[in-house]
């Protein structure tokens, strides 16, 4: 007998992602930083000559996402670590998002989506960059951990034209 494992197609992929509906992603993006214990969000529209937006910037300063994590946080889809818990690691916030949905929600803002991020333990500071584009939104290149002195936080980056 043969075990088959159920994979997520790609249009069921663009389908969760909503790519019409931007302030919904914007939403999950800072419940992301607050959920990892932010105190402060700047959410940044860079404008061009014509008014459009060309790209969207959330910024906080909150514990980071970890290089070891990264799998746990951007491989599965529909699922998400903050069912496995109730509140947030530090502050002890109750979380928000537990549909593992909010990464791909990312993509209703740009064509090319960046998670640059650092986290710290036991004082030791690390930045990651996760990276994808609409053309592979079911895969995310995340680079190797490089050692930083600069503050926890993660910067999301979205931009790129309508490629609808």
């Amino acid at each position: 007998m043969a075990k088959l494992r159920l994979t997520v197609g790609r249009g069921h992929v663009e389908e969760l992602a909503r790519l019409r509906h931007p302030v919904g992603a914007v939403e999950e993006l800072i419940w992301n930083s607050l959920d990892a214990d932010a105190e402060n969000v700047t959410v940044v529209l860079e404008r061009n000559d014509f008014d459009g937006v060309d790209r969207v910037a959330v910024i906080d300063d909150g514990t980071g996402i970890a290089a070891e994590k990264c799998s746990d946080y951007f491989e599965q889809i529909g699922t998400s670590w903050k069912k496995r818990t109730q509140v947030s690691e530090v502050k002890k916030r109750v979380l928000h998002g537990k549909n593992g949905r909010g990464r791909v929600r990312a993509f209703a803002l740009g064509s090319e989506v960046r998670w640059t991020s650092v986290s710290g333990m036991q004082g030791i500071r690390r930045r990651v960059v996760i990276e994808s584009d609409r053309g592979s939104m079911d895969e995310f290149d995340v680079s190797d951990p490089e050692p930083t002195t600069d503050a926890t936080g993660t910067v999301f980056e979205a931009f790129g034209g309508e490629d609808l």
